[in-house]
């Protein structure tokens, strides 16, 4: 019974396995990159103007970076409080990420993004939401 068992199982396992294959197969498509091809991206360098108090945010934050860095960096501060306290020591990692997350979000605009999309790109950009989703 126990080579029955076990053949049981295995023809339900690929029972299984067939419906949902079956199931997903229409609805998945796999591609080789031999069976493709990309476009080399475009790309273009373009300088964004900032308002005066996104300067004033960025350079805020940057200088405090600085200043802590500086700071933290001079002779004998080794010695006090200042190794420790550097986003440059090992155990501020969570610091230091933080701090550049901050700039991040800083140079793209604090999260008040508006999204465009110039006339030139909207066709393009239809027909490929089209060919994907349609």
């Amino acid at each position: 019974t126990g080579a029955g068992s076990a053949a049981s199982q295995t023809a339900e396992r690929a029972a299984a396995r067939a419906a949902v294959v079956g199931f997903l197969a229409p609805r998945m498509i796999r591609h080789l990159k031999r069976h493709i091809s990309v476009p080399p991206p475009r790309r273009a360098t373009v300088v964004l103007e900032t308002s005066p108090s996104e300067r004033l945010s960025y350079n805020s934050l940057v200088s405090y970076i600085r200043a802590n860095i500086v700071l933290t960096s001079l002779e004998g501060a080794e010695r006090g409080a200042g190794a420790d306290v550097s986003l440059l020591h090992h155990a501020n990692k969570k610091s230091a990420r933080a701090a550049i997350e901050n700039i991040r979000l800083t140079c793209n605009g604090g999260g008040k993004q508006v999204a465009t999309l110039s006339p030139e790109f909207y066709s393009e950009a239809v027909e490929w939401l089209n060919e994907r989703y349609h």
